[in-house]
């Protein structure tokens, strides 16, 4: 990307790479969720669009441009928010959760996480900014939240927690 560019023609052309006679600007989505395999499969990037998927590549890549960094898009937001509580979280680790927000990442937490020795809290999304951090390893919010469409500000939220979690370990 040429670093003289306006913000605006990055964004627009972030992640396209070099282009090619007979080839569109800019590569439209793929609807397909299978592709054709024969033969050995090992090394064919795209075989089926859970794991892998030709617009998500260059969706990832876009991002990456722009953000200057690595990115991973997920199939699901439930599959991103395993991937996150999963990854941080170990035996003994506490999670607060919104209780209302969305179902399915409580279910998750209280049915998975919690077999894993991981303590669960969970309190309304209005409460959530006034908790006690001082044993929890990561706060999971939603906001705003479903259904209520309570409001969380994240920047003052995340202060609090670094805060508290610093000063109490």
């Amino acid at each position: 990307m040429n670093k003289k560019q306006h913000q605006s023609t990055k964004v627009v052309h972030a992640g396209l790479g070099k282009s090619q006679n007979g080839e569109p600007f800019i590569p439209g989505p793929v609807f397909a969720s299978t592709f054709h395999l024969s033969g050995d499969t090992n090394g064919d990037t795209h075989q089926y669009a859970r794991h892998a998927h030709p617009t998500w590549d260059v969706l990832e890549k876009s991002i990456g441009e722009l953000e200057m960094g690595k990115v991973l898009i997920f199939p699901s937001g439930m599959a991103a928010a395993a991937a996150v509580m999963t990854s941080i979280l170990k035996k003994g680790d506490s999670l607060l959760l919104a209780s209302d927000g969305y179902h399915t990442t409580r279910s998750y937490a209280e049915n998975f996480l919690l077999k894993f020795g991981v303590n669960v809290k969970t309190l309304p999304t209005s409460q959530i900014p006034e908790a006690d951090f001082s044993s929890v390893k990561l706060v999971f919010i939603e906001t705003p939240s479903n259904p209520m469409l309570d409001v969380v500000d994240i920047k003052k939220l995340a202060k609090k927690f670094i805060l508290m979690v610093d000063y109490w370990r």
